[in-house]
């Protein structure tokens, strides 16, 4: 089958989680068997360098186009439908160049909401079944916007295909939404470096997370906690992986407590050296 897999992106070394759900499955569609393809537009504003134009790539046997274009900053002052149509129009652009190569597909498969809009785009141009897969947190809110909810309404009643990631969020979609599109469960697959192997070395007592640094994964509400068990060993640590918007508030906090020789903020880091982190911490925890 030739699959044409919409998606926001997929890792680099300096972004290596943007577009990391897409790449496990592209992946893994192609040790099936498949053609895979994977079309993505990048108009976000990043300071690290990025070539103009289109790029094609072939990575684990999977084929990776990207159109860098236009800085979405730019766009600031455009309503949101209009923003939206100028991006389908990008994606649309990318998809002729890239069929001229790759061949017509058999199915679109497309992440997240907004990537299925495109994906209905293209399924305009190409007359082929149109597979989406939400794992949009916003999706899985007890209050979702109702601005986010009529959109969900009208992208996923045009889905040949609706594939969620857990039967959580399937029902917290039923209970919004009136659907008459099939969905089925798939869950987010877990890739052969987590198969866990604890390394027999002597290492303090160590604590590990990753995840985001926003207010929803909870870790100022970690930090705090820790700062108030008493027993804990003299040299423990706690590391956590990622980056985001809360780093400089968590690294005053961590200070503010005087924890700074205990918990790290360890950045941004590939599947494989978040495995290797694993394997040399005790526990996992999930704030």
């Amino acid at each position: 089958m030739n699959i044409l897999l919409v998606s926001r992106g997929y890792p680099t070394k300096q972004e290596p989680t943007w577009g990391c759900f897409e790449k496990d499955q592209a992946e893994s569609l192609s040790q099936l068997g498949h053609k895979v393809t994977i079309i993505s537009v990048d108009i976000r504003f990043r300071w690290h360098w990025r070539k103009l134009g289109v790029t094609h790539q072939i990575i684990d046997g999977v084929n990776v186009y990207n159109l860098f274009c236009i800085p979405y900053a730019l766009l600031f002052f455009l309503p949101t439908h209009l923003k939206h149509k100028f991006y389908a129009f990008l994606y649309k652009r990318l998809c002729k160049k890239v069929i001229q190569t790759e061949g017509i597909p058999d199915v679109i498969y497309a992440h997240y909401l907004n990537y299925m809009y495109y994906g209905i785009q293209l399924q305009k141009e190409l007359n082929v079944p149109l597979v989406g897969i939400e794992h949009w947190s916003e999706m899985g809110k007890k209050e979702i916007q109702p601005s986010t909810l009529q959109r969900a309404q009208q992208i996923y009643s045009q889905l040949d295909q609706l594939i969620v990631v857990s039967s959580a969020l399937k029902q917290n979609i039923l209970n919004n939404i009136p659907l008459q599109t099939p969905i089925h469960i798939v869950n987010n697959m877990v890739g052969n470096e987590f198969r866990y192997t604890p390394v027999q070395s002597h290492h303090p007592l160590t604590l590990v997370s990753t995840g985001s640094l926003i207010q929803r994964k909870g870790y100022d509400l970690l930090i705090e906690a820790l700062a108030q068990i008493p027993d804990l060993p003299q040299d423990w640590q706690l590391l956590i992986i990622g980056d985001g918007i809360l780093k400089s508030k968590l690294e005053k906090t961590i200070t503010d407590k005087g924890l700074q020789q205990h918990i790290h903020l360890v950045g941004r880091k590939n599947k494989q050296q978040i495995a290797d982190i694993f394997h040399n911490s005790d526990f996992f925890v999930l704030p």
